[in-house]
């Protein structure tokens, strides 16, 4: 059957339209820039270099990833100086218990992708949404077994139990001012037990701590040469560190939580977005794990080389109440507790 002359150019106006809205919409989608900068902590730069390789490769794209020997807050505060005129399009490794001081500082913009919609709702712990969550660990107490066994001392469970006088001149946690591992024992502290306590509690431990490292790789040093026999650490250290080898009764410790964000003013700002995206997608935070030491938060990922590190069954989350004090507890504990 024929179609008469109206019907026919009907249809061919129809073609015609729908061709043209499909052209309108391939133009109006906005152009990929080949260049991506993101900034991020020294701590995280295998993880970092693990998924901009991936990204890379998918997408065409030069990607530069720069951390200038800084930790988390010094990085942080590295773009907030750069306000206005900001080199990142994207940082990572921003940690929760700063966040509020970088997004009290307007350098960052709200951007939500659709791979948000995988991660549970308990893991996204801003509630603006200015950062979204990117990976998480434990801290935990870990022990020397061997050492404790010799001297035939009990395994420490909590915090309170670091104060026991047997354990004089064996404990350990890293300088809050240099380690993000030694931030987090303070504000697991600070967490559980509010500021002033906490800060008392800090002064009740420090005659039993022998020494404060500077990071991850002198508080291993301190434990294989025997100096020290307790101390906090990932729970993944527990894992992959075999001299000594470590243990954890695994039955508190704090969950530390970091995210990604799209840095406002971007130069790059469109393939800032797409690499959120990756990095929040099932092939993305797959990458987390292998490359690092933290967990991904897409409940679709694999983290199979960290499973058998023990997870605490208490686990303390940052206290918001007492977020935007960092700087001021670390000038504290400076003062009142290695100072004293």
């Amino acid at each position: 059957m024929k179609l008469g002359g109206k019907s026919a150019m009907a249809l061919s106006i129809a073609a015609v339209l729908f061709v043209a809205s499909v052209v309108f919409l391939v133009f109006r989608q906005p152009e990929l820039e080949n260049t991506l900068i993101v900034y991020g902590p020294r701590g995280i730069k295998g993880m970092a270099t693990a998924l901009l390789q991936e990204f890379q490769k998918k997408y065409n794209v030069t990607a530069t990833f720069i951390d200038y020997d800084m930790g988390s807050i010094e990085i942080a505060d590295k773009l907030i100086s750069e306000k206005g005129n900001p080199i990142a399009d994207v940082i990572m490794g921003v940690p929760e218990f700063y966040a509020k001081q970088v997004i009290d500082a307007d350098v960052l913009d709200i951007y939500l992708p659709p791979e948000l919609g995988a991660i549970p709702v308990s893991e996204v712990w801003d509630s603006t949404r200015h950062i979204l969550p990117m990976d998480k660990g434990y801290v935990l107490i870990t022990y020397n077994e061997t050492i404790l066994s010799q001297r035939g001392l009990p395994i420490p469970h909590t915090l309170d139990d670091l104060t026991n006088e047997q354990y004089r001149g064996l404990v350990f946690y890293q300088d809050p001012s240099t380690s993000g591992t030694g931030l987090s024992f303070l504000l697991w502290v600070l967490s559980t037990k509010g500021t002033e306590n906490g800060f008392a509690f800090l002064k009740q431990l420090e005659p039993s701590v022998k020494l404060h490292p500077s990071g991850w790789t002198s508080s291993i040093f301190a434990l294989q040469r025997g100096e020290v026999a307790i101390g906090s650490m990932f729970n993944t250290d527990v894992e992959y560190v075999d001299v000594p080898k470590l243990e954890s009764a695994a039955v508190e410790g704090f969950v530390y939580r970091e995210g990604i964000a799209l840095v406002k003013g971007a130069e790059h700002r469109e393939i800032a977005k797409k690499f959120i995206e990756f990095v929040l997608s099932i092939e993305g935070q797959s990458i987390v794990a292998p490359a690092g030491y933290m967990y991904p938060v897409n409940p679709g990922a694999s983290f199979s080389s960290l499973a058998q590190a023990p997870i605490p069954q208490v686990q303390v989350t940052f206290n918001s109440s007492i977020a935007g004090n960092v700087v001021e507890w670390l000038d504290r504990w400076r003062r009142e507790v290695k100072g004293a």
